[in-house]
């Protein structure tokens, strides 16, 4: 069950209360919990800490991994788990209310890994490399990154810190890119501080010079060796997406949920902008009669960790998975998010609205020919 390093005190505390670990691994979180340390210290919860864990992070009582490994000899036998074992329990964000534990299984992270190749070409698989820098406590970075990995057998390089990010990725020189939509626009933001949109948007346009300014703004950015990006995790805007690819940047869009996996990916010559793309081989979508999207298949979660109830409300009578978000799919079966269920309201006049449906288009600016 990992948990992420910038959690809250009181969020964490919640879910140890909830989920009763009989472990902890620490690694290097720039914060002391107290709820961890307090659990050491009554002896209730061993607590196994990591290499290079600062001093000021250490807990007392603690068991170090250096000294595990050089006392314990390793387990014989190479252990199988079963396809319907529970691998991993991962806590929602709780913005809906508490968090929940989505327990998935070794066959649904399997899954979700075979859903993302088909959105590699071979010859981008072919020597893979790729770099993780998103926490792995989250669902997209486990399966798109840490599962993909054993199936294409890509090298995976590991950031040092937030503020080595760009080093970093400048050595890895990565041909696969998995992100998200703020870092893209942090990026987007430098290079708009050095190049005005507006100049930059009339270099672009001019079919001599827009490849060699595409190459020079992606390598300052340590994008230029990328073969393949993909974002996720959240909506991103059309207007940034055109951005990118009017740079040369090949980026397309996926979507998933902690309890689904990874359901939707823009297959080769398949992307059609402002849709996640295609719906994996492993799941079936729908859209109900109210927009939402709803899943059903292997991939989808077993259920939430001790609460029967809020596992029984996520799903249809007929094993779908309410997934909250609204959308439509086109003739040829790629989906597109509108928004949530939840945030939409009533006018004065009893019309509904749908705010992303206005961020979209407050966030629109200028027009990029390229896709």
């Amino acid at each position: 069950m990992p948990v992420y390093a910038a959690i809250r005190e009181s969020t964490l505390a919640a879910i140890l209360d909830h989920c009763q670990p009989v472990a902890c691994v620490l690694g290097p979180t720039d914060q002391t919990f107290e709820c961890v340390t307090a659990r050491a210290r009554s002896a209730s919860m061993p607590v196994i800490e990591l290499p290079n864990l600062p001093q000021a992070e250490r807990v007392s009582g603690a068991f170090r991994w250096e000294a595990i490994i050089r006392e314990q000899a390793p387990l014989p036998g190479e252990p199988v788990r079963g396809w319907q074992e529970v691998a991993t329990i991962i806590y929602t964000s709780g913005t809906t209310g508490q968090p929940k534990g989505v327990m998935q299984t070794f066959q649904s992270v399997a899954l979700m890994a075979k859903s993302v190749l088909p959105a590699v070409p071979p010859e981008t698989a072919e020597g893979a490399r790729i770099v993780s820098y998103l926490p792995l406590a989250h669902i997209a970075e486990r399966a798109i990154v840490e599962a993909t990995s054993l199936y294409l057998r890509m090298q995976i390089f590991f950031v040092e810190s937030q503020q080595t990010f760009l080093r970093d990725l400048k050595t890895a020189q990565p041909t696969i890119f998995f992100t998200i939509p703020r870092l893209l626009t942090r990026f987007q933001q430098g290079v708009h501080e050095k190049l005005s949109p507006t100049l930059l948007r009339t270099l672009l346009r001019i079919p001599v010079l827009r490849g060699i300014v595409g190459r020079h703004i992606l390598a300052q950015l340590g994008l230029d060796t990328v073969q393949l990006a993909a974002s996720g995790a959240a909506p991103l805007s059309t207007d940034l997406l055109r951005w990118y690819r009017a740079l040369g940047l090949n980026l397309i869009e996926g979507y998933g949920m902690t309890e689904s996996g990874i359901t939707h990916a823009t297959l080769p010559g398949h992307l059609r902008i402002g849709y996640v793309g295609d719906s994996s081989r492993y799941c079936e979508t729908r859209i109900a009669a109210d927009g939402e999207i709803q899943i059903r298949g292997a991939m989808n979660f077993l259920g939430y960790y001790r609460d029967d109830a809020a596992t029984q409300h996520s799903f249809t009578t007929d094993g779908f998975f309410r997934t909250g978000d609204r959308g439509v799919i086109d003739e040829v079966g790629r989906l597109r998010i509108i928004g949530r269920l939840k945030e939409e309201f009533k006018t004065a006049k009893g019309k509904y609205v749908y705010p992303a449906q206005i961020e979209s288009l407050l966030s629109a600016g200028g027009q990029y020919e390229a896709v």
